[in-house]
């Protein structure tokens, strides 16, 4: 799927647009990383997420799997209508089976601070990408 899409933006609110961004920006402070920081193999490590509607969330623990020293999480939301997530640049499709809740492998690029990622939603109607 390497298409461009034209995404119109549904107006939200200004404090619903700052707390989708708290939430997404937090998505990925993981806790416990320190101890197998480029370690090989499979944890289960807790999100921190802040902000938000409340509406939507991510499965904690999760699981971190690093191979080749490569750490990639796996994140599921407590909703299907997440359609992709871009991180650095790179963009990640759902990956979870039709009405199920979206499931996405992500890269890791930080371990002690908020990484910043998008998530694109359809529950609104119309996509809308939340920064």
């Amino acid at each position: 799927m390497d298409e461009t899409v034209s995404v119109k933006r549904k107006k939200c609110s200004q404090r619903s647009r700052r707390r989708a961004a708290l939430i997404l920006s937090a998505l990925l402070s993981l806790l416990f990383l320190c101890g197998f920081a480029g370690k090989d193999g499979e944890y289960s490590v807790s999100l921190d997420m802040s902000g938000g509607s409340g509406k939507a969330s991510v499965t904690s623990p999760t699981l971190l799997t690093v191979e080749n020293g490569t750490p990639v999480a796996r994140i599921q939301w407590s909703s299907p209508n997440y359609d992709y997530m871009i991180v650095d640049g790179v963009t990640y499709y759902n990956q979870s089976e039709e009405g199920m809740n979206s499931v996405f492998e992500i890269p890791v690029l930080c371990w002690d601070e908020e990484m910043d990622v998008i998530a694109d939603t359809i529950a609104m109607g119309s996509p809308v990408e939340i920064h």
